[in-house]
């Protein structure tokens, strides 16, 4: 295995192991993984700074994910559509391109749809959108 495989696998692992609320034999038979991101296109002041969130902290998470057989799922605070910043370089260009990133992005559950327990991990990814609408929303961390 190439040492970057074997690096990204290790993270994997950990993000499962991690999450706590499954054991690492549960993990086999749970091949789903919650990614949470953020609705939001702005901070809402005047100057409408972005607040989106960041592709690059998600896309290659996701293609790692994927490329181990697990199933993506995302959530947000209203469900639906997740704007991204960044452009689609490298891995998110791939993972955009061939891995249906943005159709599984722009289609985020809603919390009351989210059962925890069909996931092995849940991934926050970063933005600026994750500390105002994902961290002080109760009813999605309430979900989790």
């Amino acid at each position: 295995m190439r040492k970057t495989a074997k690096i990204c696998s290790l993270i994997c692992s950990m993000i499962i192991l991690v999450t706590g609320f499954i054991t690492p034999s549960q993990a086999a038979e749970t091949k789903r993984i919650l990614i949470v991101a953020s609705n939001l296109q702005d901070m809402g002041d005047p100057e409408k700074h972005d607040a989106r969130n960041n592709l690059w902290e998600y896309a290659p998470p996701y293609h790692i994910f994927v490329s181990h057989g697990y199933d993506v799922d995302f959530v947000s605070p209203k469900g639906g559509v997740v704007p991204f910043m960044m452009d689609p370089l490298g891995i998110s260009s791939y993972t955009i391109k061939h891995e249906g990133f943005l159709e599984r992005a722009n289609s985020s559950l809603k919390p009351e749809q989210v059962v925890i327990e069909n996931y092995a991990a849940v991934y926050i990814g970063g933005g600026y959108g994750t500390l105002f609408d994902v961290a002080s929303n109760r009813e999605l961390l309430r979900s989790l």
